[in-house]
């Protein structure tokens, strides 16, 4: 995905609005059908989200700044559906629902 996210505030384009086969390859996931493909497709999408400028900048301490930072480079770790899901829950923990 290209880097693109919404004034002013850096927020992520969400999935549901993509015009390309990006809504096809969630729906496969959620459905526990995705592909290798579309799992790539997906976690591409995740990275792009959870790499938001907004999330970054309301993060107030350098404790919370450094827990967050890992979770964006966990991201670019998953590899399975399992992976996935574990990551969004993380996500869910910070208020960020990527999907």
């Amino acid at each position: 995905m290209t880097p693109i996210y919404r004034e002013p505030f850096g927020l992520p384009l969400r999935w549901q609005a993509e015009q390309s086969v990006l809504p096809s390859a969630v729906m496969a996931y959620f459905n526990n059908k995705a592909s290798d493909a579309q799992i790539k497709l997906v976690r591409k999408y995740l990275e792009y989200y959870i790499k938001a400028p907004c999330w970054l900048a309301n993060i107030a301490n350098e404790e919370d700044k450094e827990k967050f930072n890992k979770l964006i480079e966990r991201v670019e770790t998953l590899k399975t559906t399992q992976e996935i899901l574990d990551w969004v829950y993380a996500c869910l923990d910070w208020g960020i629902d990527p999907l």
